[in-house]
């Protein structure tokens, strides 16, 4: 059985190694920190437990090492989940859909003078 177990109490940037855990179809096992809980799905696609409690983190990550079937579930919908929120095609998408926000806010967006000065 393979997994992902991630005990933080402060989180430097763990979001980016979960990511990548369920893009590997692996189930996380994390602590409720930073992003990790918009990521991982509670009893979904991992576990999540509370920050600086490692009986509840043992105690996920034995849950998938005894049941394979469970851990194997979990792999399968993370990485359901990674393919359809982290593709690069969605990461640009979300990022132009926030650029034309902001521009739009300041009143700075013009959607002729745009399509003007993008490369054809």
């Amino acid at each position: 059985v393979l997994l992902f177990a991630l005990g933080l109490w402060v989180v430097p940037l763990p979001a980016v190694a979960a990511i990548e855990a369920m893009a590997a179809g692996v189930p996380v096992a994390a602590t409720r920190v930073g992003g990790l809980p918009d990521l991982i799905k509670d009893g979904e696609t991992g576990f999540l437990t509370p920050p600086q409690d490692p009986k509840a983190l043992a105690t996920a990550v034995l849950r998938l090492l005894q049941d394979p079937h469970l851990a194997a579930r979990m792999g399968q919908s993370a990485r359901r989940v990674a393919q359809d929120r982290f593709t690069v095609h969605r990461l640009i998408a979300n990022t132009e859909q926030l650029y034309l926000r902001l521009l739009t806010a300041k009143g700075l967006y013009d959607k002729e003078v745009i399509a003007r000065a993008l490369p054809h």
